[in-house]
């Protein structure tokens, strides 16, 4: 049985399919963070973070500040390795997943943190909506 963190990257990823989002990759890591999602739609980069919770009372859990950093790092290295996306803007959501005995529910906050623009992927020449 597939753990609850996998359960719900694949139903954020059914949810961002059908809303018309072209997953580029999952689970990509590098510059010391991991990518749960990266989606393309209409020329705008969503860097996602999803959050799979049993419990409705963890639904709101931030995204911590270290935690942040890292997916700003890994962010500006996935832009980094990839030069075909130097022109998209870049946002950072966070997709909850609530895992229950009918499936889950998920909850999609776009831009759910901004980056200051020095920390910003690619921060030079780079319009964001993040």
């Amino acid at each position: 049985m597939a753990s609850s963190g996998q359960f719900g990257e694949r139903l954020a990823e059914r949810y961002l399919r059908r809303r018309g989002w072209r997953i580029l990759h999952r689970n990509w890591r590098g510059g010391g963070g991991e990518l749960d999602i990266v989606a393309l739609r209409r020329g705008l980069v969503a860097f996602v973070e999803v959050k799979a919770r049993e419990d409705a009372g963890a639904l709101d859990d931030p995204i911590r500040a270290a935690q942040r950093d890292r997916l700003i790092r890994a962010a500006t290295a996935y832009l980094a390795r990839h030069p075909a996306l130097a022109e998209a803007d870049a946002r950072f959501d966070v997709i909850t997943v609530m895992v229950d005995g009918s499936g889950g529910r998920v909850t999609h906050r776009q831009g759910a943190f901004h980056v200051p623009d020095a920390a910003a992927p690619s921060a030079s020449n780079r319009r964001r909506s993040v």
